[in-house]
């Protein structure tokens, strides 16, 4: 009697593991980019300024940065700008998260990473690690 139960419980966990991990496992990563929260250009605080890149300038370097990656991708139909998923809430980030959804329908994200003052910014193609 006693096996079964144990069978039981690690089943249950298993199947509790598996739909947590196909949900999301708590955080959404798309092309190695972990996504944190919708970005807008007033939220980037001192990225945004006259001595900074424009927002403008982000979403045009993680094009780039795509354009790189995966040369002749389907038309970009829609870009949308997220935080760093993989720092924790309030940290300082250095890579703005950049998502593009696909006249194909699929998902691609780049980054764009920023360092100095006056911020000097590059688009990335892969999450540093």
């Amino acid at each position: 009697m006693r096996p079964l139960l144990i069978t039981a419980i690690i089943v249950i966990g298993l199947i509790g593991a598996a739909v947590y991990l196909a949900s999301g496992g708590g955080s959404k990563s798309i092309d190695g980019f972990p996504i944190g929260q919708l970005a807008t250009c007033s939220g980037l605080g001192q990225l945004i300024e006259s001595q900074g890149p424009t927002c403008e300038g982000l979403s045009n370097l993680a094009t780039a940065a795509l354009d790189t990656r995966e040369p002749g991708h389907p038309t970009i139909a829609s870009t949308h700008m997220y935080t760093d998923g993989g720092k924790p809430p309030g940290a300082d980030s250095a890579v703005t998260v950049f998502v593009f959804t696909l006249a194909d329908g699929t998902t691609r994200a780049t980054g764009v990473s920023c360092t100095g003052q006056p911020s000097v910014c590059v688009g990335i193609g892969a999450y540093p690690r």
